[in-house]
């Protein structure tokens, strides 16, 4: 078999030097971009909305005092305030209607807080207990939910029940 050469571009020192520098847009390990491909994870911001949103839709509907507090959660919370309407809205169309199913429900708050990052996940649990106290009445079902995202989110016991217990006396009054 014959050796073909190739010619390569000649660069210049200037050229190697930018290609160098030039840095990606947004470091994401292998293994996190072979997960987000697979969708088993996805990212930051649209797992914590995911759990928000969860906890407004874990009795399979959303309250007005859930929908308000919800918008205001929207505006307050770092995390999701850096998402825009359109992003938003986008979400909410993607994911209502599994969040609504109690049987797809599960599956899909499973992955989305597995994807919270550990130093966010007391933070979603908060907001979400926060939603789900909104309209002061709560189901089983969204008992259920909080029991769930204290074991999907692996957050402590001490830590979950202190939240919780925050929240109550903060919605009380």
């Amino acid at each position: 078999m014959a050796r073909t050469n190739v010619a390569l571009p000649q660069l210049s020192l200037g050229d190697l030097l930018s290609t160098a520098e030039r840095k990606p847009k947004e470091s994401i390990p292998f293994g996190e971009r072979i997960a987000r491909i697979l969708g088993l994870r996805m990212d930051a911001r649209t797992s914590f909305f995911l759990v928000v949103y969860g906890a407004a839709a874990a009795d399979g509907r959303i309250s007005e005092e859930e929908a308000t507090e919800l918008d205001a959660l929207m505006s307050r919370s770092p995390t999701l305030s850096k998402l825009s309407a359109e992003r938003r809205a986008k979400l909410m169309r993607k994911y209502h209607a599994r969040l609504m199913d109690a049987g797809r429900r599960r599956s899909l708050l499973s992955r989305a807080a597995r994807s919270v990052p550990a130093k966010k996940r007391l933070s979603a649990f908060a907001h979400a207990v926060d939603i789900i106290l909104g309209d002061r009445v709560v189901l089983p079902s969204e008992r259920a939910f909080i029991s769930d995202m204290v074991g999907l989110l692996e957050l402590d016991e001490a830590s979950a029940t202190a939240i919780l217990n925050a929240l109550r006396k903060k919605n009380d009054h």
